[in-house]
């Protein structure tokens, strides 16, 4: 089963060794940048638009010790429109944390959200850090449930408090190992109210979001009710007390086996939603998935995107971006049985999900993988993820500037090329899923993470 192959928090990676990348990009509207440093390989996880001052980026470096033991730490950088670095936050407890979101706060200050797992500790625990404007820390928390648990996704409420969602680790012989993780804490960390979703048939929770109305929603996956489908994409609507207001999953139902999956959700003008993912195919590949709701849940239509040949290519939405004008900004990952890696398909739709531009980032036997992008003061789009450079393992992060236009000229002829992928209608089901509600025992308890120096390099990305 696939269920999003590129988690925002990751915990267990292969060994990755250092690398070298350099090259030259020609112009101050198409850029590339790569972060990170010899010593260590980093991965790019999100990135937050603060307006005309630039964006906050989200990562985490990995380390191996000299007994092959994983470690690593967290950071958290404010960049400039023009892609310089004005301040970077770098810190950890010498054991593995990853923070995967890092959101901008109404009245200042981020708050962001990941798992930690110190040295010589047995689970890994769901981890909260409040920073100043300039990334000093204000207060840090990790939230225990006695199991394994991390958090996927923060969104703030319109009273300042905080709902959060993440993965909680299942029982021994569930369908799925982890069930979605749902929490609501105050300004300061406190916990207010947490739920755990799932008996059994329920997967991880993957994002959140506050709806004009004062509620939260949600997605992630759900094992199916239907006939021929291993899992269903799953949504849910909460309000702002914990109790579910509506839950619902939607599956194929067709003759063939399928399994979709959600992996981050947007509320829209007016109050629908939107919701992307994927559609897995049965001893195939894989479609990306894009799909509106009403506000009740009910579906008013749904997409599958395709890059090609879908015998020989695996697509995934990791994100989408609602973008000034109404259209949207989707980074998909893309895997074929021909490039040995991963690349990134880029794909600008409009009102109606038609495709207005796409675009191919990456190259073969390497992976180039954007999570996460925002349309910039500057009517810019920059996207933030990471990539290898093909001759090791080794990844850096990289930061990407391209043209809101999707015409990125000649500046990265061998990184970014034309696409001709298809979008067409699908038929969803609506079903109502098995999952039940309960509240976990949670602990809380103050962490001590503590600040790493470390000297960033930023080499450029395109090449000619």
């Amino acid at each position: 089963m696939k269920i999003r192959c590129h988690l925002r928090i990751s915990f267990i990676i292969a060994f990755v060794q250092a690398s070298f990348m350099s090259s030259t990009c020609m112009s101050n509207t198409t850029w590339g940048k790569l972060i990170g440093n010899d010593s260590h390989a980093e991965v790019g996880d999100d990135i937050e638009s603060v307006g005309i001052n630039g964006f906050i980026t989200s990562g985490h470096e990995i380390h191996f010790t000299e007994t092959n033991q994983l470690k690593a730490y967290v950071r958290i950088r404010k960049v400039k429109l023009d892609g310089e670095i004005e301040w970077e936050s770098a810190f950890g407890r010498a054991g593995v944390d990853t923070l995967g979101v890092c959101r901008r706060l109404k009245n200042g200050g981020y708050l962001a959200a990941g798992g930690t797992k110190p040295a010589g500790a047995i689970v890994i625990n769901g981890w909260l850090v409040k920073l100043d404007n300039g990334g000093k820390i204000m207060w840090q928390k990790e939230y225990c449930c006695g199991k394994e648990s991390w958090f996927n996704d923060i969104c703030e409420l319109s009273d300042g408090s905080f709902a959060v969602i993440g993965a909680m680790e299942s029982s021994v012989g569930d369908s799925f190992p982890f069930r979605v993780f749902l929490l609501r804490v105050d300004r300061t960390g406190n916990l207010v109210w947490a739920r755990a979703i799932g008996n059994g048939v329920q997967g991880p929770g993957f994002s959140i979001k506050a709806t004009s109305d004062g509620n939260i929603v949600l997605c992630g996956t759900t094992f199916s009710t239907g006939i021929n489908d291993p899992w269903d994409l799953w949504v849910a609507k909460f309000d702002r007390n914990g109790n579910v207001l509506w839950q619902k999953s939607y599956g194929s139902g067709g003759s063939l086996k399928y399994g979709e999956t959600g992996n981050q959700i947007t509320e829209l003008p007016g109050g629908n939603l939107v919701v992307v993912g994927s559609r897995a195919v049965f001893k195939s590949g894989g479609y990306s998935l894009f799909i509106e709701l009403n506000p009740n849940g009910q579906p008013l239509w749904a997409k599958v995107l395709s890059s090609g040949n879908i015998s020989k290519i695996d697509d995934e939405t990791l994100c989408v971006t609602l973008l000034k004008n109404g259209e949207f900004l989707i980074l998909n990952q893309r895997s074929t049985s021909e490039s040995e890696g991963l690349e990134t398909w880029i794909l600008c739709l409009s009102k109606d999900a038609k495709i207005v531009w796409q675009l191919l980032c990456g190259q073969p036997k390497q992976d180039t993988i954007l999570m996460s992008a925002i349309e910039t003061a500057d009517n810019e789009i920059v996207a933030y993820g990471y990539t290898t450079n093909g001759t090791s393992e080794s990844y850096r992060a990289l930061m990407l500037q391209i043209p809101r236009s999707g015409v990125v000229g000649d500046q990265c002829p061998n990184n970014i090329r034309s696409a001709h992928g298809l979008i067409k209608d699908v038929h969803l089901q609506e079903r109502t899923p098995l999952s039940s509600i309960f509240t976990p025992k949670i602990t809380i308890r103050q962490t001590h993470a503590m600040y790493k120096v470390g000297i960033t390099s930023i080499k450029d990305w395109c090449s000619n």
